[in-house]
């Protein structure tokens, strides 16, 4: 499957090279965050999470609204020291270490702005792989596989730099997913699977900024001559 996304995407970039309704667009988002909190209100343990995810995308304007592309993300996340229920009922510290990969059809829409800002709507049908290895307190070791397949509907905002580069910008905020989630138990071979459906209405942005992403897009055609 990763061989079939960087042929995809490569394809992509060199049809990009030669025709000037296309663009590509490269993307990063990170976040840490930390906290203080005790098992036994003296000793006191320091659960944090770090997020990184590196995205690359290649489109093409079907016209001033319209967008197509395809999109995919690589992305590796580590928890330290977090602190959860293990199923003796005791509370203990855990680490786990997730990795994965992502890859998406997208479509995007012009709803509204003046001629530098840009509000759209992006649609994706979209396919996430995730790998959790971990450990308790009690030598308690885990490895699951997470396969998730779906549809996502999220507004995103773009501003346009100079004639040739953009900025772009979104969150979870006001975000419609639909999926299809199957978790495979390495340690055990059993295997669960679920539909999920969510409405992401309340904005997180003025809590943390970990939902926010930033993109930058390249232009083949130069936008000044539109």
């Amino acid at each position: 499957m990763k061989k079939v996304i960087i042929t995809l995407i490569l394809l992509a970039v060199s049809i990009a090279t030669g025709n000037a309704q296309l663009f590509v667009e490269g993307g990063v988002s990170g976040v840490y965050m930390g906290e203080t909190s005790s098992l036994d209100g003296i000793t006191k343990e320091l659960p944090s999470y770090f997020d990184l995810n590196l995205s690359f995308s290649a489109g093409y304007r079907l016209n001033e609204k319209t967008s197509l592309g395809v999109s995919a993300t690589r992305f590796k996340r580590a928890y330290s020291t977090e602190i959860i229920d293990l199923n003796t009922g005791d509370r203990e510290p855990t680490e786990v270490n997730q990795h994965g990969w992502s890859f998406a059809v997208f479509d995007r829409y012009k709803i509204w702005g003046p001629k530098k800002i840009s509000f759209m709507l992006e649609s994706s049908f979209y396919f996430n792989k995730n790998t959790f290895e971990g450990h308790g307190g009690l030598a308690q070791f885990w490895n699951t596989t997470h396969s998730l397949i779906g549809v996502k509907a999220l507004p995103l905002i773009s501003y346009n730099l100079s004639d040739r580069f953009s900025i772009i910008a979104s969150t979870d905020f006001l975000s419609m997913n639909l999926s299809y989630l199957v978790i495979n138990y390495k340690d055990t071979g059993m295997k669960t699977s679920s539909w999920g459906f969510g409405f992401d209405a309340q904005s997180t942005i003025f809590d943390r900024l970990s939902s926010i992403r930033i993109g930058i897009i390249y232009h083949f055609k130069n936008q000044a001559n539109e």
